[in-house]
């Protein structure tokens, strides 16, 4: 295509802005990377102070947790010690309930048991009174006996400082092994395995 000399001489005038506008553009793309390469750095820093300070708090959530899983442990420790006491003294308090009132109702036994040790029965009268007297007493051991009460046997046994009270000694006869009891001067009792009374004896000893 034919250009005259003018049109050629303006070409030739924009051309080299043309050529001076390319670096431009160029350098406009490279501040533009690197902003974008700044940008990034400062955000994987500020990623790696955010993650170790996350971490801290981690850490300490997790000994907050611990501590926390500790003081549960005792306190369901505790709880457990408790009511299992709880629970022991009330069947305790159920079994035992009556030990006071049968305790009580003890020396009225021992007051039947001598009188009918040391009753002499003469004529039809005195036998009527042993009887009825024998009856209360068998009555009075039924109702106890309920109450769980048991005599603890005594006589010709080995002496246990647990069940026993020595209050007399004898000289130990041949049969008659040391440490034996050889009489009992007061019955002893208990209930349900628990002694109530002991029971006083006297003690064979060489």
């Amino acid at each position: 295509m034919f250009h005259s000399p003018e049109e050629e001489k303006k070409t030739e005038a924009i051309n080299p802005e043309e050529s001076q506008a390319e670096p431009t553009v160029e350098k406009a793309a490279a501040e533009e990377a690197a902003e974008k390469t700044d940008a990034s750095e400062k955000a994987e820093q500020q990623t790696v102070i955010l993650t170790a300070e996350a971490m801290q708090q981690l850490l300490a959530n997790a000994e907050k947790v611990k501590e926390l899983d500790a003081s549960n442990l005792r306190l369901q420790a505790d709880f457990d010690n408790y009511r299992r006491r709880t629970q022991k003294e009330r069947e305790d308090l159920n079994q035992y309930a009556s030990v006071k009132v049968v305790s009580a109702l003890l020396p009225i036994l021992d007051d039947f048991e001598r009188a009918l040790a040391a009753a002499q029965p003469e004529g039809e009268h005195c036998d009527s009174l042993k009887t009825g007297v024998q009856m209360i007493h068998r009555q009075l051991l039924e109702v106890l006996a309920k109450e769980g009460l048991q005599e603890i046997e005594s006589l010709g046994q080995v002496f246990d400082p647990y069940v026993h009270e020595a209050v007399m000694q004898c000289e130990a006869t041949e049969g008659v092994a040391e440490n034996t009891v050889t009489m009992v001067l007061r019955k002893g009792y208990k209930m349900k395995e628990k002694v109530i009374r002991a029971a006083m004896v006297q003690v064979a000893h060489k």
